[in-house]
């Protein structure tokens, strides 16, 4: 009975991972498609949606200017992360290749991180 007891919470964990997941994934959509939603999955999530239910319009509008500067600062990170793989970290592994041995080994760790 324990270990279906495990069994079950184990398969409710992957259950509740699988759905983050999913949420995670949509949210660059719904940055740039519906702000206002995006702060209301982000209040049911934290438990603050009675916070921004009542909340006037100015801080609406403020919080929209800061996902504006959210979506800003989440593109040019990404594009410094394409930058960087593409450039230096690239060069890294064509030339760890080249020497081989442990370098070669060294650099698939390196690539399995980025």
């Amino acid at each position: 009975c324990d270990i279906e007891q495990r069994e079950d919470h184990l398969e409710d964990l992957i259950t509740r991972l699988e759905n983050v997941t999913k949420r995670l994934e949509l949210i660059p959509t719904q940055l740039y498609n519906n702000p206002r939603r995006l702060q209301q999955e982000v209040a049911v999530q934290t438990h603050q949606l009675s916070k921004i239910e009542s909340s006037d319009e100015s801080s609406i509008t403020n919080h929209n200017q800061s996902i504006g500067n959210s979506i800003r600062s989440i593109t040019m990170s990404v594009a410094n992360y394409e930058d960087l793989f593409l450039g230096p970290v690239n060069e890294y592994l064509k030339l760890s290749e080249k020497i081989g041995g442990d370098v070669a080994a060294h650099s698939k760790l390196v690539e399995k991180a980025f």
